[in-house]
């Protein structure tokens, strides 16, 4: 990283950094679980200025699936980790899914050919009125990328709402279309059943028992939030954790989030969302 870090940007880093060390030195092993990554744009090169951490530059990205098969991770699917949440299902040790959140095209012109390069698979959860069939806008998939990666076996596609709003205090009308049309429509795109949900923000002050409640009678087995930590047998199916990935994660600061130095931002993002600040 050469660009001149916010302070904020700054202190996390350094909070991983001490919490990662004082594990070592209490001798904490890395809990048993299911780790998931977040991305969101994989971009052809570095942003000048962005600092919302939703970019990761191609070239990275490689480097970091490549630190996932060196130091011995086994990429699992986003519904395996759901399933070992729900009913215990065993995962190998050291267990990490890849995800990327709202369908980015570049995750097709730049993440998709990184994935096989490695042989992993990802879920990307879309959010389906984004499409550019549907948007207009180039800067999201088409429906037949989508459909391309999902007939690959590689990719799993995975439903982001319909128009990406909060939707946490939204009408029973408006909550449908953005929960279950959204489904059936991204289910009819693709031809593959639809099954998991990832909640628009994903900070703990965007969804509510009503939110919940509607996703699971929408028929998904499991929803994902943007609140870092790890995922063990017994918790919540539809409140998976997963650590955000931008281009601040070196192969260093990779190494935190999948050894749980950076599960103590959990607590941070907590403050932040009940501040209204939402990390």
């Amino acid at each position: 990283m050469n660009k001149k870090l916010p302070l904020n940007k700054l202190l996390r880093i350094k909070g991983g950094d001490i919490y990662s060390g004082v594990r070592k030195l209490a001798g904490i092993r890395p809990s048993h679980g299911g780790r998931v990554l977040l991305y969101h744009s994989i971009t052809d090169s570095p942003a000048d200025s962005e600092w919302g951490e939703n970019t990761v530059p191609k070239e990275l990205f490689d480097m970091q699936l490549k630190f996932l098969s060196e130091n011995g991770y086994t990429v699992v699917s986003a519904d395996e980790v759901a399933e070992h949440v729900r009913s215990g299902a065993a995962l190998p040790d050291r267990a990490v899914a890849i995800t990327f959140d709202d369908g980015y095209a570049d995750n097709y012109r730049n993440a998709f050919p990184i994935l096989k390069k490695h042989g992993f698979v990802a879920t990307i959860f879309v959010t389906v009125g984004k499409l550019r069939d549907i948007s207009g806008s180039g800067e999201f998939l088409s429906s037949s990328e989508l459909g391309e990666m999902v007939r690959s076996g590689l990719v799993k596609a995975g439903c982001h709402g319909s128009s990406h709003i909060l939707l946490k205090g939204l009408g029973p009308a408006e909550l449908n279309e953005e929960v279950s049309s959204a489904r059936h429509r991204l289910s009819e795109m693709t031809g593959a059943d639809v099954d998991l949900f990832a909640y628009p923000f994903g900070h703990s002050g965007s969804y509510d028992k009503n939110v919940i409640d509607t996703v699971r009678f929408a028929g998904f087995k499991g929803a994902f939030t943007s609140i870092f930590g790890i995922n063990r047998r017994g918790g919540d199916p539809f409140t998976l954790k997963r650590n955000r990935v931008s281009w601040l994660d070196t192969d260093a600061e990779i190494k935190k989030h999948l050894n749980g130095g950076y599960d103590w931002y959990s607590i941070y993002q907590g403050v932040s969302s009940i501040a209204g600040r939402f990390a």
